[in-house]
């Protein structure tokens, strides 16, 4: 028997399009006028069609099982969205298909990052800007691919994720870095990635400004997001220390953010995020 779409299921599968991974409590979050055991039957009826799935990397952690599912669109519920124009909050749909990801938790941390982000943004009465509207702004091949200098050398950053925030008849933009498995500030070495090579390629990038052109955005401010409280403060000591005048210090963000592997349970939504002080800046809500 063929699958019924209804509005209620296209709701679900343009969600998971704009994301790619969401934890079911996650989407409880965003879609708050559904019943939450009316969601389980949902998807777990969509699940059975095929229109969704299960990706298979989340079995691979501790404990696994006895965590909330993560659910992405397959390629038949894209086929669902053919004629809708989706518009992404994260970069990591580059393939319709249901294979794993190379780094699948720190897919996670951005995916549960942003989405407890719009879920803060939506209770505050903003409206939260996708990755997918400001790029619709321009026309450049890679527009996420900002150029930068490190240690005299050209080179170029794309942040794991873009997103903005229009409040108060003023819209802010922020990149957002999930250091999960970056080391926070390694030796001099800058070849292999770190949060000092990121700091100090973002701190070009604040003095020259590529995303105006690139982009088309008026700011850009940089949080960066540590799976630990004492990796986040390390963090935001050695910018402190090394980097007192930069110009990337006047808009640099950091926080620590659960994540499965340290909790050993799926994480539930936290968008607090949003309203909450982070170190270095501050409040996102009060720019």
């Amino acid at each position: 028997m063929a699958y019924r779409i209804t509005p209620a299921t296209l709701e679900i599968l343009e969600l998971l399009a704009r994301y790619r991974y969401l934890r079911k409590s996650f989407i409880d979050g965003l879609l708050t006028h559904r019943s939450r055991q009316g969601m389980n039957r949902t998807l777990l009826r969509m699940t059975h069609a095929g229109l969704i799935a299960r990706p298979r990397s989340q079995f691979r952690g501790y404990n696994s099982l006895y965590c909330c599912y993560v659910y992405e669109i397959t390629p038949r519920g894209w086929n669902m969205l053919r004629d809708r124009e989706i518009a992404h909050v994260t970069n990591l749909i580059r393939a319709r298909q249901d294979a794993p990801v190379k780094q699948f938790a720190h897919a996670m941390m951005i995916c549960d990052a942003l989405a407890s982000i719009e879920i803060g943004v939506t209770d505050a009465g903003h409206a939260f800007i996708p990755l997918g509207a400001i790029l619709a702004r321009t026309t450049d091949k890679h527009p996420l691919k900002l150029p930068c200098r490190v240690q005299g050398r050209e080179d170029r950053l794309a942040p794991d994720a873009l997103f903005g925030v229009r409040r108060d008849a003023r819209a802010y933009f922020y990149a957002l870095e999930a250091e999960h498995y970056n080391p926070v500030w390694p030796s001099k070495d800058l070849r292999r990635a770190s949060f000092r090579k990121k700091a100090i390629a973002y701190d070009h990038i604040a003095r020259s400004k590529p995303y105006k052109d690139r982009l088309k955005i008026p700011n850009l401010h940089y949080l960066f997001v540590f799976p630990s409280k004492a990796r986040a403060q390390t963090a935001h000591d050695h910018v402190l220390r090394t980097m007192p005048n930069s110009r990337f210090i006047e808009r640099f963000y950091a926080a620590h953010i659960p994540v499965q592997e340290e909790l050993l349970k799926a994480p539930p939504p936290f968008p607090q995020l949003y309203r909450n002080a982070w170190l270095g800046s501050g409040r996102m809500d009060e720019d």
